[in-house]
Order: C-alpha cells, then sequence, then structure tokens
C-alpha cells in the first residue's frame, strides 16, 4: 500500500526533455538516481520514469519526493563537515579518471576489436562515467526542480541585511 500512496500523492512533473539523447547513455542517471549508494544519507528518487521515443526522452519524477532528494543534499550541505570538498574532491578526481579512460580508448584500433573486447571497454567506459555522474548530478539537484539551494541562500541574506 505504501506504493499505491506514493503515487497517488505525489503528481508526476517533466524533469528534463532531451533531444537527441542516447538511450544507453540515460542508464547513467538513471541508476545514480535511483540506485548508487555512494552517500547513503542522500535520499534517492523514489519516483523517476524514463520515457523515450525516436531519440527523445521525457524523464518525469515526483513533484514532492524530487523536493524532498534536494533538501536531502541542501541538509548534507549545510551540516555535515566536509561533504561539500568530498564532493568536489570526488568530481575532480572521477573527471579525470574519464578523461584517461576516453583518452586510451582514442588510440585504439577500433576496428579490429572484437564485440567483446568492444564490450569491455564500454563497461569501463560506463562505470567510470556512472560514477563521475553519482557525485556530479547532486550540485545540480539541490536547485534543480525547486531552487532549494537559492531560497535557503536567499533567506539567509534576507536575515542578514543590515
Amino acid at each position: 500500500m505504501k506504493i499505491k500512496y506514493l503515487f497517488d500523492k505525489d503528481k508526476w512533473m517533466l524533469g528534463e526533455h532531451i533531444p537527441d539523447c542516447d538511450i544507453f547513455f540515460f542508464q547513467v542517471p538513471a541508476t545514480c538516481f535511483n540506485s548508487d549508494r555512494s552517500y547513503a544519507f542522500i535520499k534517492k528518487y523514489k519516483k523517476f520514469l524514463g520515457v523515450y521515443e525516436k531519440f527523445v526522452l521525457n524523464f518525469y519524477v515526483g513533484e514532492k519526493d524530487s523536493f524532498e532528494v534536494a533538501e536531502s543534499i541542501l541538509k548534507a550541505l549545510l551540516e555535515r563537515p566536509g561533504f561539500g570538498r568530498n564532493l568536489d574532491d570526488n568530481i575532480i578526481v572521477w573527471s579525470y579518471k574519464l578523461i584517461d579512460l576516453s583518452k586510451k580508448i582514442f588510440e585504439l584500433p577500433l576496428k579490429s576489436l572484437s564485440n567483446r573486447q568492444l564490450w569491455d571497454w564500454y563497461k569501463k567506459h560506463d562505470e567510470i562515467h556512472t560514477k563521475l555522474y553519482t557525485y556530479g548530478w547532486l550540485p545540480v539537484a539541490v536547485d534543480l526542480f525547486h531552487n532549494n539551494f537559492t531560497n535557503k541562500l536567499k533567506s539567509y541574506l534576507y536575515s542578514i541585511r543590515v
């Protein structure tokens, strides 16, 4: 009954409209938004749906659910010393890992590789890209749908006005 309540009480909203999207790429954010546990204290989306048709992706989130996800990120930034720095550090580390792997792939004789070899390189790329996205989406999600960060900052700034 908990699932029924979730879908009855939280209306869908368009998260993003992405034209010219590769369906293989979309599994990266879908994995991060729903199942990654790099930061267990960050809430994951409960209500998330991707609709893919003719290279166009629309993804939807629950209105209340997406607000709660952003609030959990904001809370972590405000209440967990070092979380923001750790997040930035991970974005940098995994960005360099993705760049390094991409350079290696660029040098490969792709036409001469077997399907299995191509798949192995794809999997390596996907693992690193997914890990980077795990960290990279958090700074965006904190303000993405409901301006949680912006509203908190404005509230603070108004409170210290002289």
